[in-house]
């Protein structure tokens, strides 16, 4: 057998080991406690996106904000913040919030987002002053 094959079929054994293992423990685990965990995980997104609505509320104080927009802007940054922890997910908070206020402006959401993200990066810092610019017409 050449030693490319016995990489390969030594690889397989211990992905195949690794994954019966996993799942031995994750049957000895409670689930109580898990689903416990997972309530009081969104709660504390939910209490998150309540925080960027009061924000954005306080931001623009004459216009009516949904709440479900919000959130839903709150959930696409924190999801691709979660895959791409580059801060990638703030800039897309940012478009995915733009009709917040009715002008396509982002001052509440900026407003909270600086003390969240004190280390932002250039990038991001560019396209946040990009995406306050007015939106033109199509």
């Amino acid at each position: 057998m050449t030693p490319l094959a016995t990489s390969i079929g030594s690889t397989i054994t211990n992905v195949v080991d690794a994954a019966g293992n996993f799942f031995s423990q994750l049957s000895a685990l409670n689930f109580w406690s898990l689903l416990l965990g997972l309530a009081l995980y969104a709660i504390y997104l939910l209490l998150r996106s309540r925080a960027l609505f009061n924000a954005v509320r306080a931001a623009y104080p004459g216009v009516e904000v949904r709440w479900r927009d919000v959130w839903g802007a709150y959930m696409v940054g924190y999801a691709i913040n979660n895959v791409f922890p580059l801060g990638g997910g703030n800039v897309a908070q940012l478009f995915r919030g733009r009709g917040f206020n009715g002008t396509g402006g982002h001052g509440g959401l900026l407003l909270y987002q600086v003390p969240m993200n004190s280390c932002s990066s250039d990038l991001s810092r560019a396209a946040s002053a990009e995406s306050s610019r007015p939106m033109r017409p199509r």
